[in-house]
């Protein structure tokens, strides 16, 4: 070894986790960055030396050591494989933990301070480039650079100057960890296989979790490449036609006066915004129906966002009132002798005035009989829960006309939700000069129409997309998202944490539930549907969506066919949203105002938000995408269809999906298909 070096020799026992394994081998690095010479390091006992012992061999030396690296690989193999599992459970745990806490985060106000340091945070990765390289380990020990026992044999056996000994290297770079750590016999090599397969088995984790593949690739690549005809673009942008129908909420009641209250009802809303909407338009019809008194509904904090949002918050309340007070009695709040009547009251014991079994799709008839002796004994009744407790066949015409005159003219939002809601509308139809929404709100002083330079679209239009692809919307479809293993792991956690594993849907499989249009479109196969229809990558999108799951990995394919995507973020600056920032409904009364305010609106798949933007913009005539879930659950599970059969699918199956009327069936919600009953035929 030559008479002027220092032999070490180093035995270790490494940590099983990941962290504690890392800084095992950042303390090894340090010491022999300060000890010269040349370093012998054994270790894993467990899986090296008894696997080696183990094995044994009859015949030449050189031949019995072959089979026992063999044997020792084939141990590692599985070692490594039993390691990427348990970095696996710890990584979606750690993920997990940092979704939480983004939440929580949400929720606190931001300081000043913390806006001046993301904006220089933002400077600073403005200027840093990332170069995009694959993940990749190899094992340089031969010429070949491929493992080999002549390969370790001759590093052992050569007396002359040693050439350079082996490593492993990291995406084309050798890897920190091992940087010059001088490995010459077996335990060596094993020590160094050891560390960086953890962090590869990381890298692997990430990119399958976080960097889902796109599952249509071939039909993406068609679609980047598409130039749409004109003709079926402008039919895109063209306003629907009168389809013969007028919105029609007038009372045919010819009384001058309301009758007097027969006391006062109280309700208890769950669920998000477009839920606790429903519900209250269901509340006024239910005091309607009582001849009572309706006390302005207490909205529950979302067990999830934690939104402790009133309707005061949400709603004009001064309009409210006004738009409906010919035609119920509304209070703010209790009179005094009520003032006890709270949830805390019926949250800590039963209570005489509590109704809590009012049966789902109650009929009138029902709150006549059960609700009414309550209001007869007490002066007040409280219904919780009351979420879905009204009946929408066989109900009075005046009743059904006053769900929507509350759902579609008396319940309007706040003033600065409506403010914000312009602002952002306003950016979406004009083009700032001034591209950066984070200039303390006055990047929109100069303004520029933005004009197709094909001249097709017109002037300033956009599409609003609710992607509706949350971590609660995915683990509940029970549906595969192309995440890999890794990713249907988590999300059965998640639901086994949620809702304690009892998904109807996860008693199907990808295909059926793909089949019954039961999956939602990620952002990759709404892309696609759109591009089939005959977006082009000049049309302006706006997100109305609280959260992705994957975030911006995941939106990044329909950001490719869509480049001009846009969100409350991107086009308002912190300051301009700070009174909605942390707010869950707050936040998504903003993005149904600028929804309805849209040219084009489109869901990714069914839901609340979904419901309400069909109804309110059928009512008003606005024109709706409603994609066809069964149709494209097929076509996306055909990985033989080209991309012109693919968009003549498309074309045809959505044709009078586009915003044409469909009449309200039994049992369907009126707030979805609200006509017959919200509108009358125009002679």
């Amino acid at each position: 070894m030559g008479e002027h070096e220092n032999l070490h020799i180093m035995n270790l026992y490494a940590p099983q986790d990941l962290k504690g394994r890392k800084e095992l081998w950042d303390e090894v690095i340090r010491l022999k960055a300060i000890k010269q010479g040349i370093w012998i390091i054994q270790g894993l006992e467990e899986v090296v030396t008894t696997t080696y012992n183990s094995v044994i061999t009859f015949g030449r030396p050189d031949a019995a050591f072959a089979a026992k690296l063999r044997a020792v690989k084939g141990a590692l193999k599985v070692w490594i494989a039993e390691q990427k599992a348990l970095n696996e459970e710890d990584l979606t745990r750690n993920a997990e933990m940092a979704r939480l806490l983004e939440e929580k985060a949400e929720l606190e106000p931001v300081t000043e301070q913390e806006i001046d340091e993301l904006i220089l945070c933002q400077q600073l990765l403005s200027k840093v480039l990332i170069k995009e390289e694959p993940d990749s380990w190899k094992w340089v020990g031969s010429m070949d650079g491929l493992f080999s026992v002549k390969g370790l044999k001759n590093r052992v056996s050569s007396t002359a100057a040693p050439p350079p000994l082996p490593a492993f290297f990291y995406g084309g770079r050798m890897s920190l960890s091992l940087c010059g750590l001088l490995v010459i016999i077996l335990p060596a090599l094993i020590a160094a296989i050891f560390a960086p397969l953890s962090y590869a088995s990381t890298s692997s984790f990430m990119s399958e979790s976080i960097v889902p593949k796109p599952r249509h690739s071939h039909l993406f690549k068609s679609a980047l490449q598409q130039e749409n005809l004109k003709e079926q673009k402008s039919d895109l942008w063209t306003p629907l036609v009168n389809q013969g129908w007028k919105p029609c909420i007038d009372s045919t009641s010819t009384f001058s006066s309301l009758p007097k209250s027969s006391g006062y009802i109280q309700v208890f809303l769950d669920g998000g915004l477009n839920q606790q909407r429903m519900g209250i338009c269901d509340a006024v019809a239910v005091a309607k129906i009582l001849n009572a008194t309706l006390v302005i509904p207490y909205l529950e904090v979302n067990p999830v966002w934690k939104d402790t949002s009133s309707f005061e918050d949400i709603f004009d309340v001064d309009h409210f009132m006004n738009v409906l007070k010919d035609d119920v009695s509304i209070v703010r709040e209790l009179p005094d002798e009520y003032t006890w009547s709270t949830r805390e009251y019926y949250a800590s014991a039963i209570r005489s005035t509590r109704v809590k079994n009012a049966p789902l799709h109650a009929s009138a008839n029902w709150y006549l009989e059960y609700v009414s002796p309550v209001l007869e004994s007490y002066g007040i009744a409280a219904i919780s829960p009351f979420s879905h407790r009204l009946a929408f066949n066989n109900m009075p015409v005046d009743i059904q006309r006053l769900r929507c005159k509350v759902n579609f003219e008396a319940l309007t939002f706040v003033p600065h939700v409506i403010n914000l809601g312009d602002m952002l509308i306003n950016r979406l139809r004009y083009v700032s000069e001034i591209t950066s929404p984070h200039d303390n709100g006055v990047g929109m002083k100069y303004l520029k129409k933005v004009v197709d330079m094909k001249g097709v679209k017109a002037v300033g239009k956009f599409v609003v997309l609710h992607l509706r692809f949350d971590k609660d919307m995915a683990a509940h479809s029970a549906c595969d998202f192309g995440g890999g293993k890794a990713e249907k792991k988590a999300l059965a956690k998640y639901r086994k944490a949620i809702w304690q594993g009892r998904v109807m849907n996860s008693r199907f499989t990808d295909e059926e539930l793909r089949n019954q249009g039961r999956c939602p479109l990620t952002p990759e196969e709404i892309g696609l549907l759109l591009t089939a229809l005959g977006f082009d990558n000049s049309t302006r999108l706006y997100l109305a969506s609280h959260k992705v799951y994957g975030g911006e990995a995941r939106i990044s394919a329909l950001r490719k066919l869509f480049p001009q995507i846009e969100d409350k973020k991107s086009l308002a600056s912190a300051a301009e949203r700070a009174k909605i920032k942390g707010k869950a409904s707050l936040s998504a009364a903003v993005d149904y105002y600028v929804s309805m305010h849209s040219d084009i609106f489109v869901s990714a798949s069914p839901g609340n938000m979904h419901n309400a933007m069909v109804g309110h913009r059928t009512y008003l005539n606005l024109k709706t995408i409603r994609p066809n879930m069964a149709l494209l659950g097929q076509l996306f599970m055909n990985k033989s269809m080209n991309w012109l059969e693919f968009q003549a699918a498309v074309v045809e199956g959505q044709r009078n999906r586009l915003g044409k009327i469909k009449i309200r069936k039994e049992r369907q919600s009126i707030y979805t298909y609200p006509v017959p009953d919200c509108v009358c035929q125009q002679a």
